[in-house]
């Protein structure tokens, strides 16, 4: 099972030089969960996102 964290979905919402490797992450043949913080942490706060 892997953890999706906020900075898998952030690379994959803004083109970085890690998109290809939250890509990567997204496309292995194991379950995937997350959590509401990280929707959060996501959505509401995309300026720390360091790039």
């Amino acid at each position: 099972m892997i953890f999706v964290d906020s900075s898998v979905v952030l690379n994959l919402i803004f083109e970085t030089q890690l998109t290809g490797l939250a890509e990567t992450v997204l496309e292995l043949d194991e379950p995937k969960i997350t959590s509401d913080t990280v929707v959060d942490e996501t959505y509401l706060f995309p300026e720390s996102l360091v790039l």
